[in-house]
């Protein structure tokens, strides 16, 4: 047993460093807890794979792409391939500025902070030959992308006497992320097994591509010094009211990111030497009456097409 894993760390290693396929005689991944595909297994040349009912794959995000070859593959029920990509991380907010203390230029908010892309989808390549086959899921979309971060409020003016200074402008939202582009699937199998039929309706592929991220709110414009009443230098000695500075300018939405892109998908089965052949439909010879019938539906269309013809240039002579 002990040399069995010590072979077995050394395989996975060389194949990492080298960029190889890792060959290995049998793979059986298990219900329960998650198996985890990194880097060292990209590329697996398998002479068996079994996946047993309820098992789920997970597919770390940075594979980039994950390549199958196994000459005899037995796939249980309610299997899952979990390949999608990262979620974009919010952008960070502009912030709160603390209120001025001084009558002086006050400080504008900040924008937002964009939103993280979301990961693109890993890609699957599959090319294996089918003894039994229940249903598997592939989960393939392309990440969402994060929102952007709010916008940071403008600084409030103090209430001093005099100060006519206006608020900080808001800040703009920060600009929401692009969703990433979903992961391709190239799934081409051949059956070992005449109990094994068309896999199309055991297949779900979710190759999607990642939503765009919300835009951040605007901040809110800071607020200037008030206006208020002073004593007028008038004979009357009247008070006369003078403005305060105002409030800031508004700020922006930030912009929408962008959707991601589909990925694209290629499920077919292929001959292959050994496995069962993919049955032909010869062709049936019609009747002579169903010859007859057809010859005579060709004559209808072409008197037909010579009556559309005729109307068209009758259509023509009246436009001049």
């Amino acid at each position: 047993m002990f040399r069995f894993i010590i072979f077995g760390l050394f395989a996975f290693a060389s194949a990492f460093t080298s960029g190889v396929a890792l060959a290995l005689d049998e793979l059986h991944i298990k219900a329960g807890k998650p198996f985890v595909v990194n880097k060292s297994m990209a590329q697996l040349k398998l002479k068996r794979l079994i996946i047993d009912d309820k098992a789920i794959i997970q597919l770390v995000p940075d594979l980039g792409l994950w390549m199958v070859d196994a000459d005899d593959a037995q796939i249980g029920f309610g299997v899952q391939v979990k390949g999608a990509g990262r979620v974009g991380s919010k952008g960070i907010s502009g912030g709160t500025v603390p209120d001025a203390t001084r009558c002086d230029v006050a400080r504008n908010g900040r924008t937002g902070g964009a939103g993280a892309n979301g990961g693109n989808g890993v890609d699957v390549r599959w090319s294996v030959g089918i003894s039994q086959f229940g249903s598997i899921i592939f989960d393939l979309s392309g990440g969402p992308g994060g929102d952007g971060g709010d916008g940071g409020d403008g600084q409030n003016q103090p209430n001093l006497k005099g100060c006519k200074v206006p608020g900080g402008d808001a800040g703009d939202g920060g600009k929401g992320g692009d969703g990433g582009d979903g992961g391709s699937i190239r799934f081409h199998y051949w059956v070992n097994s005449t109990e094994v039929g068309e896999l199309n309706n055991a297949m779900q592929v979710k190759i999607n591509g990642g939503r765009p991220g919300e835009g951040g709110d605007a901040g809110f414009p800071g607020v200037g010094a008030e206006g208020r009443f002073e004593t007028g230098k008038t004979l009357t000695g009247n008070r006369v009211w003078v403005a305060g500075g105002g409030d800031g300018e508004e700020g922006g939405k930030g912009a929408t990111g962008s959707l991601g892109r589909n990925g694209g998908m290629d499920i077919r089965r292929i001959n292959k030497e050994g496995a069962v052949p993919i049955a032909v439909e010869e062709p049936t010879e019609l009747s002579e009456q169903e010859e007859k019938s057809l010859q005579q539906r060709i004559e209808e269309l072409e008197v037909l097409t010579q009556k559309l013809d005729a109307r068209i240039r009758l259509l023509e002579l009246d436009k001049q």
